[in-house]
């Protein structure tokens, strides 16, 4: 592998989108309204809940910070990479800048990584950040309203800090590679929309349903076999992407551009 041209792809497409007063607008703009919704929606329940359960108060405190690291580091992270995908893999190829790379003595595979790392390198710090002010927020908020406002498990900072915003990662770096033959990348660029926004909305009734299927027990919404389900489905992503990469030559590429 050729580190070096990995790293000047990398760098090529992270001074791009970060020159770019969209990319910190909607990346600022994305993380305040994710926190307000996620903060203002649990503590209304748990208000209205205190006035007549302290011990269901309690339960939610606990659950709610466990929903958010659930879903919302990685539907988040999707949301994030909506613009940059269309930047970085979508227009890429579009604008005939990809049929360019591909004159370069640079391998395919050293493209795909080096576009994939920059996608990483400009959304994950967003979404930890995200992470660190809601749990400041939240404990400020919720103080009031409980004895533990913020307790969270390992499996659930595991999920939330690293295997939730990885699978994402690898879902958005398997339809770049996907955009390279592609001959209709609008296709591409549509599924991504429709997989983030299904993952958002559809993930929190989700979350729902197993609030409510949990309730009763008083149990823990993340768990171990779960931290063991987001690891499979990593490693599957992965082994799909390592054979793809394998199969994608310069050539077939160079037979989709218009």
């Amino acid at each position: 592998m050729q580190w070096s041209s990995l790293r000047v792809i990398a760098k090529k497409e992270i001074i791009y989108a970060s020159r770019r007063p969209v990319y910190w607008v909607s990346s600022v703009l994305l993380v305040i309204f994710v926190i307000w919704l996620s903060v203002s929606a649990a503590t209304g329940a748990i208000q209205n809940i205190a006035q007549t359960s302290s011990d269901l108060a309690d339960y939610l405190a606990r659950i709610y910070p466990q929903m958010f690291f659930l879903l919302q580091p990685f539907s988040l992270f999707l949301l994030m990479s909506l613009y940059l995908f269309s930047e970085i893999f979508i227009m890429e190829k579009a604008q005939g800048r990809l049929e360019m790379l591909m004159t370069a003595p640079i391998t395919v595979k050293n493209i795909w990584l080096g576009k994939s790392v920059s996608l990483l390198v400009l959304v994950y710090p967003f979404v930890l950040l995200t992470e660190v002010l809601y749990a400041v927020v939240w404990v400020y908020t919720a103080k009031g309203l409980v004895p533990t406002p913020f307790a969270v498990t390992a499996p659930t900072l595991l999920i939330g800090v690293l295997l939730g915003p990885m699978l994402a990662f690898a879902i958005i770096s398997l339809l770049g590679l996907i955009s390279f033959v592609a001959e209709q990348v609008s296709t591409v660029q549509l599924s991504a929309f429709f997989m983030s926004f299904g993952a958002a909305f559809g993930g929190s009734y989700l979350l729902s349903w197993l609030q409510k299927r949990l309730f009763v027990q008083r149990a823990d919404l993340i768990r171990w076999p779960m931290v063991v389900g987001a690891l499979v489905l990593i490693g599957l992503i992965g082994g799909v992407m390592w054979v793809l990469q394998k199969r994608i030559e310069k050539d077939r590429i160079a037979r989709t551009f218009g």
